[in-house]
């Protein structure tokens, strides 16, 4: 028996529609959101990039990089359930963002904290 798919919550689709033709506005606001957190906690969520630089800096020599290429990726609209259940699994390894109405709400309360606006 297949599973019933009733989509993303009303809050979620507006969010999602929102910016769903706009990934220059996401980038600019994740940008915006991770110098508000810098600002507000002395956090640097971009501080893997700069490493490899710092240590040069610091003296160290020989200094090398590796990257990851896993990616999970879920483009809006979340029409289809390979969407959906795509989403929710990024969602469920802490990637992505909650998966029940009262996370989502305080994962909103903490975006506007950090200087997005509905």
């Amino acid at each position: 028996m297949a599973a019933s798919h009733d989509g993303p919550s009303p809050p979620r689709r507006r969010l999602v529609a929102a910016h769903q033709n706009a990934p220059d506005d996401i980038l600019s606001l994740f940008q915006r959101m991770n110098a508000n957190i810098r600002r507000r906690t002395g956090v640097d969520y971009n501080i893997g990039m700069k490493m490899p630089v710092l240590m040069h800096q610091a003296g160290l020599q020989d200094v090398q990089v590796r990257i990851s290429d896993a990616v999970r990726l879920a483009f809006p609209p979340l029409d289809t359930p390979q969407k959906e259940q795509v989403f929710k699994a990024i969602c469920e390894d802490g990637l992505g963002g909650p998966t029940d109405e009262e996370g989502f709400r305080r994962e909103l309360a903490s975006m506007r904290e950090n200087g997005v606006s509905e």
